[in-house]
C-alpha cells in the first residue's frame, strides 16, 4: 500500500520520535515506531535513526562501532538516491572525522539543493584554498537564510551534537526532498 502522507508529515513523524529518543534513549516505543517508519522507507526516519546510532542515543547491545557503520551506510544509500538532507548529514559526519575531500564533494551536491548551511560550511572549508569561491558560497548561504557559521562552530566538533544543529533549515530541507527524491512515476520513495 502506497503511503499517502506528505513529505512534511513524514518529516514531522520522524522528528517527533527522534525528539522522544533524545529525551529518553530507553524509550522503546519511540525507537520501535522510528524503526517502523524507516522500514516503510520514510527517508526522514532513516536519517533520524542513523543520527540515533551515530550519536549513541540508542544503547548498544555490545559494540557501538557496527551501529555507526550501519548508520553511515544508511546515509550513503539515501545520499546516492539524491536525498540532499542525507548528503548534508553525511557531510557533517565526515567533517567530524576529518575527511575533507568527501565533505566538500557532498556539500557541493547540497548546495545544488539550496541548503543554506551547506553553502556556509563549504565557504569556510574553501577559505584558504579558493577565497573567491568561498566568498560566493558564503553569499549564497546568507541569501538562502543561513543562520550562523558552520565549520568553526563548536557544535560540529562535539560528538553528541554534530548531526543536530540549530542551523538546520527545515523549509529548505523539505523543499530539496520534494525536488530531488521522486521516482519515475512522480511518487516519493
Amino acid at each position: 500500500m502506497k503511503n499517502t502522507q506528505s513529505s512534511y508529515e513524514r518529516f514531522i513523524i520522524a522528528e517527533a520520535y527522534f525528539q522522544r529518543l533524545i529525551l529518553d534513549p530507553n524509550d522503546s516505543l519511540a525507537l520501535g515506531k522510528l524503526r517502523a517508519e524507516a522500514k516503510e522507507d520514510n527517508v526522514w526516519a532513516i536519517v533520524k535513526l542513523a543520527e540515533c546510532y551515530i550519536n549513541e542515543l540508542i544503547p548498544a547491545i555490545e559494540d557501538h562501532e557496527p551501529q555507526v557503520l550501519r548508520a553511515v551506510e544508511m546515509l550513503k544509500e539515501l545520499a546516492e538516491r539524491g536525498f540532499a538532507f542525507a548528503q548534508y548529514k553525511l557531510a557533517r559526519y565526515y567533517f567530524s572525522r576529518s575527511k575533507k575531500k568527501k565533505v566538500i564533494n557532498l556539500l557541493r551536491e547540497c548546495v545544488k539543493a539550496q541548503i543554506p548551511e551547506a553553502a556556509i560550511m563549504l565557504s569556510e572549508l574553501l577559505e584558504e584554498k579558493d577565497p573567491e569561491e568561498a566568498v560566493c558560497f558564503a553569499e549564497l548561504g546568507k541569501r538562502w537564510g543561513a543562520i550562523e557559521p558552520i565549520a568553526k562552530d563548536k557544535a560540529y566538533k562535539d560528538k553528541e551534537s554534530f548531526l543536530h544543529c540549530k542551523g538546520d533549515n527545515l523549509h529548505d530541507l523539505v523543499k530539496s526532498y520534494n525536488e530531488s527524491v521522486r521516482n519515475k512515476n512522480g511518487y516519493y520513495y
